[in-house]
């Protein structure tokens, strides 16, 4: 990671994408493959501090939460 990255906990992601979740849900959008498994890993990493990365192409876009030292993936959704 560059500079200026920053880890946030684990609990700060989880409670924005466990909001957008329930908003799709409530709306009637059909989740990303892969949030509610994420949504129930972020949870789970609670106080752990984590990175955000995004992989994107032109078929498809992903969102990785990664280890604070970014040695292993806490969550992917696709």
């Amino acid at each position: 990671m560059s500079e200026g990255h920053q880890a946030v906990y684990a609990q700060q992601l989880w409670d924005i994408w466990a909001f957008r979740r329930q908003t799709m849900l409530d709306t009637g959008v059909t989740p990303r493959p892969g949030l509610a498994e994420a949504v129930g890993q972020l949870q789970a990493a609670g106080t752990s501090f984590v990175h955000l990365a995004k992989i994107t192409s032109p078929q498809q876009r992903f969102v990785i939460f990664l280890s604070e030292d970014l040695t292993h993936c806490i969550a992917c959704m696709g």
